[in-house]
């Protein structure tokens, strides 16, 4: 109920007709916004590095409805979420950056830095994430809540230049926006 940042990687849906039926999928069923809106989750910073998960809809009303609201209105003081659906390997970069950043900076901060760093990632950048990322998967801790992670090291080692210059795009890493109060460091 209290934690500082919660973070989920999974598959989610946006249903532009009903948004209560939008999901993520952490387990055989989705959790819908409908269900997080009874969960009280009073967390800084929930991040959910998916698909679709910062689309909210407006309606006449002048109000909104998405996972950034829910989970605002529950408590949450920031969420970030993407606006369309997303690359893996450039999630995966962009999140290290990411929280290597919030270690320093507000999530805002953090965000639009790591955004900034994906548009001129080099090569010696991505080894240095594999490298962090060998160290921190790891920890039992770690290596129980990340899937397929030998596969994950291994597209990285080996990226293209030409792989690295598709990730540098706008369109893999612009996508996710914060929502809330994430101007304070956390």
């Amino acid at each position: 109920a209290k934690t500082r940042a919660l973070h989920l990687c999974a598959h989610s849906t946006f249903d532009d007709q009903d948004p209560a039926r939008s999901g993520i999928q952490l387990f055989r069923d989705p959790l819908t916004i409908h269900d997080w809106r009874d969960l009280t989750i009073k967390a800084d910073l929930v991040v959910f590095s998916s698909c679709l998960s910062g689309i909210s809809k407006a309606f006449h009303s002048g109000s909104a409805f998405g996972f950034a609201h829910a989970l605002l209105g529950t408590g949450t003081r920031a969420f970030i979420g993407s606006l369309w659906p997303v690359d893996d390997q450039a999630t995966l970069l962009l999140m290290m950056i990411f929280y290597g950043q919030l270690q320093t900076l507000s999530p805002a901060e953090a965000l639009h830095n790591a955004q900034m760093k994906m548009r001129n990632l080099s090569q010696h950048d991505v080894w240095g994430l594999v490298e962090l990322l060998k160290i921190k998967i790891n920890h039992p801790r770690v290596r129980k809540f990340v899937d397929h992670h030998k596969s994950w090291i291994n597209e990285l080692d080996e990226m293209s230049a030409e792989e690295l210059q598709n990730l540098r795009e706008p369109r893999c890493w612009a996508a996710f926006v914060l929502t809330g109060y994430g101007f304070q460091h956390i």
